[in-house]
């Protein structure tokens, strides 16, 4: 009866944990889980820091044409550029504008506004490279147009700048 004793505890001793098997196998479940869980934690912020620089640059590239456009009303003259030869800096006189000349160029990668003899004032944000700013001139008949094109980058995100501003009378 003893024997029986005994044999009966050493089942029970020899079931009580994990065979080493068991805990292998269970530890490269949970590493998987864990590597899964961290390459999808890593793609998801990627693709929001992404999603951040094109929208930054979209806001960026709406506020430029807006801004533009309101510094192009009511223009009187404009002396850069000439009619038909780009140019890489705006310089204009508004009708009764008492802060005249306006001046927008680029520098160091921003997008600058400076009205009369005052400090200039960044369009671009610092998140935001401009490059390749060019105005080009054009005069048909009784109106100009002034054509506006630019590279904005954010990262490796990259925005083209195109657009163009009918002004209603021939400026000289």
């Amino acid at each position: 009866m003893a024997y029986f004793l005994k044999a009966k505890n050493f089942k029970l001793k020899a079931r009580a944990g994990f065979t080493l098997i068991e805990t292998l196998l269970a530890s490269a479940i949970m590493g998987m889980i864990l590597v899964f869980g961290f390459l999808t934690a890593y793609s998801i912020i990627t693709r929001s820091e992404k999603i951040f620089q094109q929208q930054a640059l979209l806001a960026n590239q709406q506020f430029l044409e807006q801004k533009l456009r309101f510094v192009l009303s009511g223009v009187s003259a404009m002396a850069s550029p000439q009619a038909g030869v780009p140019s890489s800096s705006l310089f204009l006189t508004k009708i009764n504008a008492a802060d005249n000349p306006y001046v927008i160029n680029l520098v160091g990668g921003v997008i600058r506004l400076s009205r009369q003899a005052g400090p200039a004032v960044a369009l671009t944000n610092s998140r935001i490279i401009v490059s390749n700013l060019l105005f080009t001139r054009s005069v048909i008949q009784d109106s100009t147009t002034l054509e506006v094109a630019a590279t904005l980058t954010a990262g490796a995100e990259i925005l083209p700048l195109n657009f163009t501003v009918l002004i209603p009378i021939a400026l000289p």
